[in-house]
């Protein structure tokens, strides 16, 4: 018998198909974990969207004058909120994935909510360093929420001005 007429794979071919199916094999499953990693991230910013417009609607549904004290330092429920289906970032030292900063100085360069501004209506805007949170008609206001997911700790911000439309 003639050594050309044999049929069949040399084991080298056969080792270097094996490699070339381990290594095309182990593309397809990184690049599965990394959609699904995306997907989940994608689900996460979503969750947390969501729940930042939620705070905005419901200071929108509050009266301008117990927006601070209900949702302020101190205030009934405070600064501070939990969003289902998230966990706070590393490192957060209240465990509560979402807050909220209140702007209460009408000169402050904050041009994300439009300040410097007249926030209480006395038709001026230098209202600086004084305690006037309690008569205005507008409250500037950053929604921040932050947490650990599957790429690591994530966060958005919204910013919102809040105003009774009884009084606009």
């Amino acid at each position: 018998m003639k050594r050309g007429a044999e049929r069949g794979f040399t084991l080298i071919e056969v080792i270097v198909s094996g490699v070339i199916i381990v290594l095309a094999v182990s593309m397809l499953v990184a690049s599965l974990q990394y959609c699904s990693r995306a997907s989940q991230t994608a689900r996460e910013k979503t969750t947390a969207l969501n729940a930042a417009r939620a705070m905005v609607e419901r200071l929108r549904g509050t009266p301008v004058r117990h927006i601070y004290l209900v949702y302020g330092p101190g205030g009934s429920e405070g600064p501070d909120f939990d969003v289902e289906g998230l966990r706070a970032a590393d490192g957060d030292a209240d465990g509560h994935c979402g807050s909220l900063i209140f702007y209460d100085d009408e000169g402050a360069d904050v041009p994300e909510v439009g300040l410097p501004r007249d926030l209480n209506g006395d038709a001026d805007a230098v209202d600086s360093g004084l305690d006037v949170i309690d008569n205005y008609r507008l409250v500037p206001v950053r929604v921040t929420v932050s947490w650990r997911g599957a790429a690591g700790n994530n966060g958005t911000t919204l910013y919102a001005v809040i105003g009774d439309r009884r009084e606009m």
